[in-house]
């Protein structure tokens, strides 16, 4: 009965109950009526069923917001997904409730990663799906309705570079999830690298090619096209750039040739010789010079060698 209590957010059950004697930190390990209940402290099953009252009542009674148990299991393979209550509250979309944990948490319980493992009723290979997400990716995961979690969850100013083991981000994830309105709102709020690859070479945008996600496409596309434009202007800016550094340093080789013609018709002017006769002059004392300097620094060499 605490079970269906804190499920259905009925936080004046569990007062009753708990009078009654019902222990509050041991909750059933099966629930005949709920082929999907996996035994969980009963914060967990408040903050899934996102009824405030309901939290509050386990927390006056004994429970705590530090807990972590089952918050679902993952849609394919039926893992057992373990988080804390934000992560909890994220998944399920649970907007006000996650706000309410949010702002009595610290920083750090609203970046926390899940575990998981194989339920004793799966059958087949194990396959991991909800590794390691964070609350954020959870809410993503979760789905369209999740968007206003996750609104929050990034007011909460939670890191919004994260990755899967597959190296999947948030957008992966979204569109794997095809979660369009999250997909758009990400892609357009988020300082974020929108065509990454994962460890299988796929981007957001291919993921939603392969699923036929006709609108994720469309929103991906969208934003390609400025990628595209903007990274043609960053290279034709560039070319610019590489092009006005390569005419400063043939005006910089101009000015100096001019330089050197005048200083040798000034010579040569002065002294009543070919122009020809006073550069190649020049010339020879520039020689003897470098080879003064070379001999001089070979000798410093020696010196500093002897001493």
């Amino acid at each position: 009965m605490m079970q269906q209590a804190c499920a259905y957010g009925k936080d004046q059950i569990v007062d009753l109950l708990v009078t009654k004697g019902v222990d509050i930190l041991n909750p059933p390990e099966t629930v005949g009526s709920d082929a999907e209940y996996r035994r969980s402290p009963f914060i967990i099953q408040a903050a899934k069923s996102g009824d405030i009252k309901t939290l509050e009542a386990v927390l006056k009674h004994g429970g705590t917001l530090t807990d972590c148990g089952c918050i679902c299991l993952s849609k394919k393979k039926k893992n057992v997904v373990i988080s804390n209550v934000i992560g909890c509250a994220a998944y399920h979309g649970n907007t006000a409730l996650l706000k309410y944990v949010l702002e009595r948490m610290p920083r750090q319980d609203a970046e926390i990663e899940t575990m998981e493992h194989q339920d004793k009723h799966s059958k087949g290979a194990y396959q991991r799906e909800l590794f390691k997400y964070t609350p954020l990716m959870l809410a993503v995961a979760g789905g369209d309705g999740n968007l206003d979690a996750v609104k929050a969850l990034l007011q909460k100013g939670v890191d919004f570079k994260v990755a899967d083991e597959q190296s999947n981000s948030v957008l992966h994830i979204a569109a794997v999830n095809g979660c369009n309105q999250v997909l758009d709102y990400l892609a357009k709020n988020l300082k974020i690298e929108l065509f990454q690859r994962n460890k299988l070479g796929e981007t957001a945008l291919s993921i939603c090619q392969a699923q036929k996600n006709a609108k994720g496409i469309q929103i991906m596309n969208q934003f390609k096209a400025d990628y595209d434009k903007s990274k043609s202007i960053a290279e034709k800016l560039m070319v610019e750039l590489v092009k006005e550094d390569e005419n400063n340093e043939e005006a910089k080789a101009k000015r100096k040739q001019k330089k050197w013609r005048n200083k040798i018709n000034r010579i040569a002017k002065a002294e009543n010789i070919s122009p020809e006769e006073v550069e190649k002059r020049l010339e020879q004392e520039e020689k003897l010079r470098q080879e003064e300097e070379l001999e001089q620094k070979k000798a410093e060499a020696e010196q500093e060698k002897q001493a």
